[in-house]
């Protein structure tokens, strides 16, 4: 069996790299100056590259990323390039929120460590429906315009919240409703519900995927991980 590849999903997640900020030409020359942070496009080329790796049986992807909706609806579409691939590709994470979740469930399996605790809470606090910064959900001024479109734009983002979820964990919309309702639940109990394939600490990880193997091999299918420095 070939390696999987883990991959640390952490900090904040754009569309495009940030520019590298502007220094004197003398100084970038001698510089190699940092992409800015993960990216929607530089996660599409790691992607395509390792789908196209015969040594990579799967991917593991350490969840712990902050996004917009928007992006994690990109990064959701980018899955199929690793699974499209004959790639098995995996979710982990201590915490899943939300939109988290929602990017989870587009993969194969999502494990989570025993002690964990499964919720969805859909809060959005700060929203700007008309793209203002005087308008926020929270404030007592908040117009009535702007407040239906506020309500609008959360059912619309929760909508396709449970409509992800239960497309990736094969549930009735309804049925997603009711379990983001009644959670939250221990991991055992979310994987009895169905929203996780399994249990587990990140050691244990090896057994469940590769299954026994000897010492030997287990030295050469050693996981591959690739962190992204910011």
């Amino acid at each position: 069996l070939a390696p999987y590849v883990v991959i640390d999903l952490d900090g904040d997640i754009a569309d495009f790299p940030a520019p590298p900020p502007p220094v004197p030409k003398f100084i970038a020359k001698r510089l190699q100056l940092g992409s800015g942070g993960l990216s929607i496009s530089e996660l599409k080329r790691l992607f395509e590259q390792i789908a196209g790796d015969d040594r990579v049986q799967g991917v593991i992807l350490r969840v712990a990323c902050s996004a917009s909706a928007a992006v994690y609806q990109s990064l959701c579409g980018l899955i199929p390039i690793l699974k499209n691939s004959g790639k098995k590709v995996v979710a982990y994470a201590n915490h899943f929120g939300p939109y988290q979740y929602y990017l989870a469930c587009a993969c194969d399996q999502i494990i989570m460590p025993p002690s964990a605790e499964w919720a969805v809470q859909f809060e959005v606090v700060n929203v700007s429906p008309f793209k203002s910064a005087g308008d926020q959900v929270t404030r007592n001024d908040f117009s009535q315009e702007s407040r239906a479109q506020a309500e609008w734009l959360l059912s619309a983002y929760f909508h396709e919240l449970v409509a992800g979820i239960a497309r990736g964990r094969k549930l009735s919309e309804a049925r997603v409703r009711e379990l983001i309702d009644t959670g939250p639940f221990s991991a055992q109990d979310a994987v009895a519900h169905g929203l996780l394939d399994a249990a587990l600490y990140e050691d244990e990880l090896e057994y469940h995927l590769l299954g026994p193997i000897s010492a030997e091999e287990a030295a050469e299918k050693t996981a591959k991980k690739v962190r992204w420095w910011q």
